[in-house]
């Protein structure tokens, strides 16, 4: 069952208000109402995507990228992450390639990413998840349940990193 989520701050916290398919329809009018009720929107910057990447599978290793989009088009540079990413699972070093090659870009350019796709394994139920985030902070989760610890542990991440 896909759920969408809209990343807000309010004071201290760090929300995820559900995202309907009604509040698609008009994300301008969804994004006022939140602001009415003192929510201002959370913008998902690379660092922070990088942040929740690095937390999910170097701390955690509760997941693989599945993909990285950038902002901007660079056919190049997408060949050379796609890559880091295919063989992620057969030669582990090329996760510290990926992360070294995102940093970089991330510091020294103006190519921001876009979205993340990463597929987290659920081990209780033997399930697998997939959550996508946007820059926008719009986040889809794709799982049998409601997503609900999925999407805490990337709140508790994204406000670990705006806190710092």
């Amino acid at each position: 069952m896909k759920k969408f989520f809209k990343v807000f701050q309010k004071e201290k916290d760090i929300v995820a208000i559900e995202y309907t398919v009604e509040d698609q329809k008009n994300y301008f009018n969804f994004v006022k109402s939140q602001t009415k009720q003192n929510m201002r929107q959370v913008i998902i910057t690379s660092e922070i995507m990088l942040e929740i990447l690095k937390k999910s599978i170097l701390e955690k290793n509760i997941c693989k990228i599945n993909s990285i989009k950038f902002a901007e088009e660079d056919n190049e540079l997408d060949e050379e992450i796609n890559l880091y990413i295919k063989d992620i699972n057969d030669n582990k070093e090329n996760l510290k390639k990926l992360f070294a090659k995102l940093e970089c870009i991330s510091n020294s350019s103006s190519i921001d990413i876009e979205e993340i796709e990463i597929i987290v394994k659920e081990r209780e139920h033997d399930e697998f998840i997939k959550i996508k985030i946007w820059v926008n902070g719009i986040t889809e989760i794709d799982a049998k349940d409601n997503g609900e610890n999925k999407i805490k542990y990337i709140l508790e991440v994204i406000k670990s990193k705006l806190e710092s």
